[in-house]
């Protein structure tokens, strides 16, 4: 049990949660920051085992794929432009996750990506059409 500890140290807290589940890793989609409900359990499973043991520590690190993160990335970017033309009034401190609680139809995405193209790539005054 204590070379266990000392190999696995999440493996062995997993065997003290009740479904056994592993502790180790938190994984989120790529490019954004939302905490999937299957690793929002696993996440509160580990608090509660932490907050029980006050002597245990735990360090956290993080760690990124370059490719597929960079790819989520501007997918997540792109979602947030086009959310933020739903109300472009707003100030320009919002917090994203305000812009992540916003659904949008598939007609108001066509409709709000159109918007946030135009914004992006706004033509000079003097271009021809």
């Amino acid at each position: 049990m204590i070379s266990k500890a000392i190999t696995s140290p999440f493996a062995l807290l997993g065997s003290v949660f009740e479904g056994g589940e592993e502790l180790s890793e938190i994984s989120f989609a790529p490019g954004f920051a939302e905490i999937e409900a299957d690793s929002a359990a696993r996440l509160k499973a580990l608090a509660g085992i932490l907050a029980d043991r006050p002597s245990l520590k735990l360090e956290i690190s993080g760690h990124i794929d370059p490719e597929t993160d960079y790819e989520g990335l501007k997918q997540a970017m792109l979602q947030r432009k086009v959310k933020a033309q739903r109300s472009p009034k707003k100030p320009k401190g919002i917090a994203s996750g305000t812009l992540a609680n916003i659904t949008l139809t598939p007609k108001e995405y066509s409709k709000y990506l159109e918007i946030a193209y135009k914004r992006i790539f706004e033509k000079p005054k003097n271009a021809v059409d």
